[in-house]
């Protein structure tokens, strides 16, 4: 259980796109400190797979364009 003025998000799963870097990157690193595990989407995939290295476990990077549909399905069903 969360202690007051903290968030327990054990168990949950986040999918972050443009999570690479901005705000994005600062959301993933807040996310996995909370205890939730993140997907790093993002059309820059090195970057997304760099940041997903620095935060562990919890973290995990897929390459994806959201302009693209048929990319935005198949990143989701990963």
């Amino acid at each position: 259980m969360a202690s007051k003025g903290t968030l327990d998000l054990s168990g949950k799963v986040a999918f972050i796109t443009g999570g690479a870097s901005g705000i994005g990157a600062a959301l993933a690193s807040k996310l996995v400190s909370a205890g939730e595990r993140v997907w790093i989407a993002d059309r820059q995939f090195q970057a997304a797979e760099k940041l997903a290295h620095q935060l562990g476990a919890s973290a995990h990077a897929v390459e994806l364009d959201v302009r693209d549909p048929a990319a935005f399905d198949e990143a989701i069903s990963r």
